[in-house]
């Protein structure tokens, strides 16, 4: 349920955590050619710090036609951070789906809070190869290669290939207004247990390629969801930023 990868934009704990955490990730869930056969899902994350529950974040995807799908996630404040922040993050994708997976067509964030709320949006021209970017009214463009992800299209991606039973798994991501290649790699199997059930999963980790240090996520993915991750945990530098839990799923 997400990068940083780690870091949306935005400084607030809400943005960043939940997105790049969910960073989501046999088989039949994603069917690539032509029909799109993929299926509507929704799921609910319960995000902790230090031992406190800090936010829930809700994700959907939804088929907007037979090549289109909307991704879309709300993130609130929850536990006692809830009584003093008021913010919600608000994110949007439209995607298309081809014979080779998820090809992302926009982005759209939203901070929403009462002073100084933060925008940010990108938009995909992959017949000219460029993304145009466009923060707090800001606009700038990229080249992009045919393979380049935006975050959430990313989350999907892993759902996908791990149904796939790749082992490496690389991507070129579009992170605010820079490319950066993320690897993640299987370490492992463990059986999680959460408030929606008891899950026997696949383990992997994901960090920037050729950088030691910074930060590393680590997902529970579990087989019986297509590999939705039913536990995240992001740390940096050996320490634990923060660990998000499975509460709710439907659809799969």
């Amino acid at each position: 349920m997400g990068g940083n990868m780690g870091l949306m934009p935005g400084k607030n704990i809400i943005c960043s955590t939940v997105c790049v955490a969910l960073i989501l990730v046999i088989t039949p869930l994603f069917v690539f050619p032509d029909s799109g056969g993929v299926s509507p899902f929704a799921a609910e994350y319960l995000l902790k710090r230090s031992g406190f529950t800090i936010a829930v974040s809700e994700f959907r995807l939804s088929k907007k036609d037979t090549k289109t799908y909307i991704f879309e996630s709300l993130s609130r404040p929850a536990g006692m951070v809830s009584l003093f922040k008021r913010v919600h993050a608000r994110e949007t994708s439209e995607l298309g789906v081809t014979k080779n997976g998820f090809k992302p067509l926009n982005y759209a964030y939203v901070l929403e809070k009462r002073r100084n709320p933060q925008h940010y949006s990108n938009k995909f021209d992959w017949e000219n190869k460029t993304v145009v970017i466009e923060e707090d009214g800001k606009k700038t463009s990229l080249t992009v290669s045919d393979n380049t992800l935006n975050r959430f299209t990313l989350q999907l991606m892993l759902m996908a290939d791990l149904g796939g039973n790749k082992e490496v798994l690389e991507y070129t991501i579009l992170h605010k207004s820079k490319l950066e290649t993320f690897v993640f790699t299987r370490i492992g199997k463990e059986t999680i247990k959460t408030s929606t059930g008891s899950y026997s999963t696949v383990v992997i980790e994901g960090k920037k390629k050729d950088k030691s240090g910074g930060r590393v996520m680590t997902f529970w993915c579990a087989p019986s969801l297509n590999y939705l991750p039913v536990k995240i945990i992001q740390e940096k530098d050996d320490k634990q930023l923060y660990t998000m839990f499975l509460t709710k799923v439907e659809g799969l």
